[in-house]
């Protein structure tokens, strides 16, 4: 395979004037971002085996840090802006991050656990500039005495991406250059992607989802165009006709909220793409007929594969397509089994090349420790169907997706659970409106009476601010799922 870096230079070579990626109205060929990786290098120093953790804003910054963390075989582990203090304290108290990069703003939101480890802070007034953005050192030693670590290895991690577990306790996706270029690979097979087309990204570059998307389009030569989030849809809109974007890259969250601030607009925006690409959750019928509605020649792919397994299947919907929640066939040199009775739903289960090399443990002799898997066992629920797709029905552990992002249950739970007058826990997802969901807690008290208010300030210090419940309802008893979820219970002394 190909390395990134050397497809890089082959592109900026033989096409030095293409779009790269562009950020709001300013953009970077592949010539630019060639000299941006060098001057990183001569600014930074090689990154070998070193632990850079990362707190950014999508940004030519986010986009650019990430590539040359990569390119100079650092594991790189990627931080979301929404993320509250505590969990970055245990992201690294568990990795113990050679180097930090962020902003500003976050570092100052962040500050008592991150003032004393070493931090590279972009400058604000460089940060949405350009490529020459600048830094600032803060840490109790310079940039020059960061610690030297060993040379890094073909096979070594070079990507921890930290999911929620069935447990609720963090945990931390071991991916290799091998895995994400090979993951990558695949979804430049089945998109077809190539130097012709410019997709819009939606999804944010410290998600796996939004973070694959900068090697496929390096490994297709392809133009990636950062998208604003919904909460600015003028901008968005503008983006992809302006743009001249060819491919929309969204969850099913984003696509319905563009319809519904669109309306009669959407036509135009529509009519201006070929393909638009979903993960996270599948597309309902009614937003499939919408799309086709406002644009029939248009190519809607459907993309299933976890963290621990990226781009692993895909289904490709066209306007007669028939209705289906299948999510297609395995990607190129995947292998899927349904792990059951051969009538029955059974556990998805994925091999191949874009399988993770294990979940995190440790950090031993400064080199980052994992427990090896050959499979990814799911959690999710699904079947063959009679023409060789595979059919979600559900999941083994009720993973809660919200506008692209996952928790699970019990990590709200036991934020629930840690309060005095708490005895049971049971989150999940609720729909107030149609296709707006969000998290509710029910939970019994172990008094009289429940400090809703108390609880949800405990919620607000421990949660994303997308997870935080709308709703706590106390009841009197909590009652299992029909799929058998666990409940959680507080142990009571006797």
């Amino acid at each position: 395979m190909t390395s990134l870096k050397v497809q890089l230079e082959e592109i900026a070579r033989s096409a030095p004037g293409r779009l790269a990626v562009q950020f709001k109205d300013r953009q970077l060929t592949y010539s630019d971002v060639v000299d941006s990786v060098r001057r990183l290098e001569a600014t930074i120093g090689r990154l070998d085996g070193m632990r850079i953790l990362t707190i950014l804003p999508d940004s030519f910054a986010a986009y650019l840090v990430t590539l040359y963390c990569f390119i100079t075989k650092a594991a790189l582990v990627p931080v979301s802006i929404r993320s509250v203090s505590p969990q970055i304290e245990r992201i690294c108290e568990r990795i113990s991050p050679h180097l930090i990069i962020t902003t500003e703003i976050l570092y100052k939101a962040h500050q008592d656990i991150l003032k004393e480890r070493a931090s590279l802070i972009i400058k604000q007034q460089d940060f949405f500039s350009g490529h020459n953005f600048s830094f600032d050192f803060l840490g109790n030693d310079s940039l020059s005495t960061l610690p030297v670590t060993s040379a890094a290895q073909p096979e070594d991690i070079q990507l921890i991406l930290f999911t929620s577990g069935t447990t609720g306790t963090p945990k931390g996706v071991c991916l290799s250059e091998y895995n994400i270029l090979a993951a990558a690979s695949m979804m430049v097979d089945f998109l077809s992607l190539g130097p012709d087309r410019r997709s819009l990204v939606t999804v944010p570059l410290y998600d796996y989802y939004g973070l694959i998307q900068i090697f496929g389009h390096i490994l297709a030569a392809t133009g990636f165009i950062f998208g604003e989030n919904m909460t600015l849809p003028g901008d968005l809109f503008r983006r992809i006709t302006h743009g001249q974007a060819t491919d929309l890259v969204l969850v099913p969250y984003t696509l319905r909220r563009m319809f519904e601030i669109l309306g009669k607009q959407a036509s135009d925006v529509t009519r201006a793409l070929k393909v638009i690409t979903s993960s996270s959750d599948i597309l309902s019928d009614d937003l499939l007929r919408c799309a086709f509605e406002l644009n029939p020649a248009l190519r809607v792919f459907n993309i299933y594969g976890l963290t621990e397994a990226g781009r692993a299947c895909y289904r490709e919907i066209v306007a007669f397509s028939p209705a289906s929640k299948s999510v297609g066939h395995p990607s190129r040199g995947v292998e899927i089994q349904i792990d059951g009775d051969e009538r029955e739903p059974g556990e998805i289960v994925i091999r191949g090349p874009n399988v993770m090399r294990g979940y995190f443990d440790a950090i031993r002799s400064d080199r980052v420790t994992f427990s090896p898997c050959h499979e990814v066992r799911t959690g999710d629920l699904g079947y063959f169907d009679e023409n060789g797709e595979i059919v979600l029905v559900g999941r083994s552990d009720h993973m809660i997706s919200l506008m692209g992002m996952k928790i699970h249950p019990s990590e709200v739970e036991a934020i629930a659970l840690a309060a005095p007058d708490i005895l049971e826990a049971h989150a999940y997802a609720s729909e107030t409106q149609p296709g707006h969901p969000s998290v509710w807690l029910d939970v019994v008290p172990s008094g009289s009476q429940v400090d809703k208010s108390g609880l949800l300030r405990r919620m607000r210090n421990g949660l994303p601010r997308a997870f935080v419940p709308t709703a706590i309802n106390v009841v009197d008893k909590i009652s299992r799922t029909e799929l058998g979820g666990k409940i959680l219970r507080k142990k009571v002394k006797s």
